[in-house]
């Protein structure tokens, strides 16, 4: 199991199979705590602009980008995919 660190891999012992149900359920929620969906749709905004709404939703995804927030959205506009990537993707 050493020589596996090397490559940043964690080996768990287990005594019992029914343990790996309990360790995956861990992985998952340490994976997702970062993740928010953001979703909907609208054909009345109420006392906001079409405009007004989609930019609440790029401020707030800017936000949440800020403050090391994975966003999942179907939403997609070519200025709001400029910034996820100017924001996310280093090389």
């Amino acid at each position: 199991m050493e020589d596996l660190k090397r490559y940043r891999i964690s080996a768990f012992m287990i005594d019992d199979f029914s343990e790996i149900t309990e360790i995956l359920q861990e992985i998952e929620r340490r994976l997702n705590q970062n993740n928010i969906f953001i979703s909907g749709s609208a054909e009345e905004y109420g006392v906001f602009t079409k405009e007004e709404a989609e930019d609440l939703i790029k401020l707030l995804s800017a936000r949440l980008i800020q403050d090391e927030f994975n966003i999942i959205s179907g939403f997609v506009k070519k200025d709001l995919l400029q910034l996820l990537f100017r924001n996310t993707i280093t090389l």
